[in-house]
């Protein structure tokens, strides 16, 4: 079921179920499946005995190697386990008596013992206090758990953990042939500053290099991530130009959109900058930018259109502002004054970045 959902979600499975696996890498592998006793196709080489396990660390001895490996450098977070595995407590044991004090942080989540229709109240304490003494010695292991009261909350719980990853990542969304009162000069250097002081809170980058717009993204991006050793351009930086060339509208049309949705999944923050384009010579609003903002808003982005700079990123930032409580339902009040200068107008666009941090940095921590 894991791979399946994985692969229905666009992410290509490395799946390990014989020793032999374990010494070979699919390309471009996005997830690892640890199919540690075994896979459904193969029944005849399953984990099932107490033969099986008593012979597990003979027969299968890498598995345990990855397991540890990964014990200790990875941290956890243990979804529908009993915890009853041997091989597993084995693993945890060597790690606790080799680490001792010094164990990485783990995370489990348990449902909550309630006390079941028909249930004595003697049972149900029993239960109730073997849950808690389970949950006790896991704390040997420094495996914290996390109670749920209903297992739809593990959905609830992932989402918001999905939700707390992709704040780390803005997508910025913006075009420009006209740059308005502010010149072309002015909002590139804008631009270049804003994405280098992201860059410089750690923070990743995505966007579909717009046009007027990307090129700056980049230059200021590149330069703030060469200048520090220790980053990368590949864990900092994700630019996805949008083909040109396709002839059919509606292929190009679909395409587009699936490119796009990929592209903004992978953020939880989204800047719109201006957006306007040349058409037949004419200045008008940029479809693009409008289509990115309707594809982060039902992705779940926290969306700031800069409404000082014009076009599309001024209606959007006038929408967002009448609405903000349908937009930021949490501490409403609080990001309505932290967006409200992002509307107004400016000379120097050099004096939206600090309003735009502080308010990206409130984001973030909520």
């Amino acid at each position: 079921m894991i791979e399946k959902a994985l692969e229905a979600g666009g992410r290509r499975v490395d799946s390990k179920y014989t020793v032999n696996q374990l010494a070979t890498t699919r390309r471009g592998r996005d997830a690892v499946g640890y199919k540690m006793h075994g896979d459904i196709e193969h029944p005849t080489e399953a984990i099932l005995s107490k033969d099986d396990y008593e012979r597990y660390s003979l027969t299968h001895g890498p598995f345990i190697t990855a397991l540890s490996g990964d014990l200790v450098e990875k941290t956890f977070l243990f979804l529908g386990f009993s915890f009853t595995d041997p091989n597993l407590d084995f693993v945890l044991s060597r790690i606790r008596a080799r680490f001792e004090k010094h164990q990485r942080q783990h995370f489990c989540v348990m449902k909550r013992r309630t006390r079941g229709r028909g249930e004595s109240k003697t049972e149900f304490e029993y239960a109730e206090t073997k849950q808690k003494l389970v949950t006790q010695d896991l704390m040997r292991f420094n495996i914290k758990t996390i109670f749920i009261d209903d297992y739809g909350d593990v959905t609830r719980l992932l989402a918001d953990m999905d939700r707390r990853f992709r704040r780390r990542t803005v997508f910025i969304s913006g075009s420009a042939s006209d740059y308005g009162a502010w010149g072309q000069g002015a909002t590139e250097e804008f631009m270049s500053k804003l994405a280098a002081e992201l860059i410089n809170r750690n923070l990743r980058i995505t966007s579909g290099f717009g046009l007027g717009i990307g090129s700056a993204v980049v230059k200021g991006a590149v330069q703030q991530i060469y200048s520090t050793s220790h980053r990368s351009i590949d864990e900092q930086l994700v630019l996805r130009p949008f083909p040109i060339g396709i002839s059919d509208e509606t292929v190009r049309a679909q395409t587009y959109k699936c490119y796009r949705d990929e592209l903004v999944a992978q953020a939880g923050i989204a800047i719109f900058v201006m957006g306007n384009k040349s058409v037949d010579g004419k200045i008008v609003s940029a479809d693009g930018v409008r289509l990115e903002f309707e594809a982060a808003k039902a992705h779940g982005l926290h969306l700031i259109p800069i409404g000082s700079s014009a076009w599309v990123a001024e209606d959007l930032w006038e929408e967002v502002t009448e609405k903000i409580g349908s937009y930021f339902p949490k501490d409403t009040s609080k990001i309505s004054t932290l967006m409200r200068p992002l509307g107004k107008a400016v000379k120097n666009p050099n004096d939206l970045i600090a309003p735009i941090l502080k308010l990206i940095e409130y984001l973030t921590k909520g």
